[in-house]
């Protein structure tokens, strides 16, 4: 069975924020119509809402940008990274102190 193409994430070293045209994929959206996000080739998306992406528990992205019109996800890598590394942080941190 081969997936969607729509859930397809792109890892993306020059964007400046995790973002998805997708409503689908949010556990959390809020209201946020302002500003435009600049592609690569200098079009422009609308910025409609920001949220979090995910299971809502165990996994999940925090600022997401949903943009009209964008047509691949992208995550930030950086971000992405700083995230995991924060997580896993915490993670040995919780289980030091349950010993």
């Amino acid at each position: 069975m081969k997936g969607d193409k729509k859930d397809l994430c792109y890892l993306d070293s020059g964007c400046s924020r995790h973002m998805t045209e997708d409503k689908t994929k949010f556990a959390k959206l809020e209201l946020k119509e302002e500003g435009f996000v600049t592609y690569g080739d200098n079009n422009k998306g609308r910025i409609l809402r920001n949220g979090v992406i995910g299971n809502g528990s165990s996994f999940n992205i925090e600022n997401v940008l949903l943009v009209e019109g964008l047509k691949h996800n992208l995550i930030n890598e950086e971000d992405l990274l700083s995230t995991a590394k924060k997580s896993t942080a915490a993670g040995n941190q919780s289980a030091e102190k349950a010993k």
